[in-house]
């Protein structure tokens, strides 16, 4: 995982402060279900075990946000803008333990794949002002944000063959032989 977040704040006046920020961040790596359970209880099996195919179980994420805000003094009355725009884009794969045999001679697996774009675009505006009535210290704050954000999510299954689930050796549970569809 890595981010970057560079930002920059003007003043182009005693009264107003502008500020810009572009953050970017990457995420890959594996992903585990953890582990399964036997009888109510965790699985007696190392921690480090891990069931599927660690190879083909991937998380992976790109997050891009850009943001702006615009805060501008009018006497006792601040005005405050802030505009942000943003990309999620997130896609895994993963293999999920299930039942252990009474035996405990195999575990269940199933897997699925899931990808999700989410951009987003967002404003709100704010007043604040702050004063003293009657030795009383007040603060008036008002303002709107309207916001628009759009979701492309999509599944598939994992198909061992034409099944949607597989057993595997309960103390060897890898895999490679999902399909996804």
């Amino acid at each position: 995982r890595y981010g970057l977040t560079p930002t920059v704040t003007f003043t182009p006046t005693g009264q107003t402060t502008m500020t810009l920020r572009y953050e970017y961040l990457h995420d890959s790596r594996t992903a585990d279900r953890g582990l399964t359970s036997f009888q109510g209880l965790p699985a007696d099996v190392d921690v480090t075990t891990y069931f599927g195919d660690p190879d083909g179980s991937r998380v992976n994420a790109d997050v891009h946000v850009a943001s702006g805000t615009v805060a501008h003094q009018v006497g006792a009355l601040m005005l405050r803008n802030h505009t942000l725009v943003a990309n999620y884009d997130r896609s895994y794969q993963n293999f999920v333990p299930g039942v252990v045999t009474a035996s405990k001679a195999h575990v269940t697996l199933t897997a699925y794949n899931n990808a999700t774009r989410r951009p987003n675009l967002f404003n709100q505006t704010d007043f604040t002002r702050r004063f003293v009535a009657d030795g009383v210290s007040h603060t008036v704050l008002a303002g709107v944000e309207l916001g628009r954000q759009l979701t492309d999510n999509f599944r598939n299954t994992g198909y061992f063959g034409s099944a949607t689930s597989v057993q595997v050796p309960y103390l060897n549970p890898l895999t490679s032989a999902a399909s996804f569809r």
